[in-house]
């Protein structure tokens, strides 16, 4: 998936997961925040999201100690 989304913004990820899955837009952004929250899309969250901004992919290294699941948090780290 990374390689399709590299340089994308998040309404072409929407619009990408809606068109291969057949979902409507709520279910594409429910699969957007399970891919970031599990790490399959480690994006930069230390930033707002903006739908039409691109995605800054980080390495699992860089993502994973801000992620408040595995950190145990309740909010993303800045």
């Amino acid at each position: 998936m990374g390689a399709d989304i590299r340089g994308s913004t998040a309404r072409q990820f929407l619009d990408l997961m809606g068109g291969r899955l057949g979902l409507d837009l709520h279910a594409a952004q429910c699969v957007l925040w399970q891919c970031i929250w599990s790490g399959a899309l480690p994006i930069n969250l230390v930033k707002p999201l903006r739908l039409n901004e691109p995605l800054e992919l980080l390495t699992p290294d860089a993502f994973w100690p801000r992620n408040p699941i595995a950190s145990r948090r309740t909010a993303w780290s800045h």
